[in-house]
């Protein structure tokens, strides 16, 4: 585990195996949530259980989260970006073909 200095990151779990070998690296110093790929399957519910993550972080003083999933996660209309924005953290500029 990190210290409250580095940010922490909520992401898809599909990318769970790059994200622990940059950790593990040294290349990378974060705590890490990851959320099922199998939210993918609707929208709603990943929605739901991102802004779950991203409340509970919040909620025990952390500001410094950052977010690790694709532009169109949840729709074509920047919805995932629009999520992010909500809660005033960041997003990496992803796009997942």
């Amino acid at each position: 585990m990190t210290d409250n200095k580095d940010p922490i990151v909520i992401s898809c779990n599909i990318v769970e195996k790059e994200i622990r070998r940059l950790i593990e690296t040294g290349r990378l110093k974060t705590d890490m949530t990851f959320l099922s790929s199998k939210l993918h399957y609707e929208y709603s519910l990943l929605e739901k259980t991102l802004k779950r993550a991203i409340e509970k972080l919040l909620d025990c003083g952390r500001k410094d989260i950052v977010v690790i999933y694709g532009d169109v996660c949840l729709g074509f209309e920047y919805e995932m970006k629009e999520l992010v924005d909500d809660y005033g953290i960041v997003k990496v500029d992803a796009i997942i073909n």
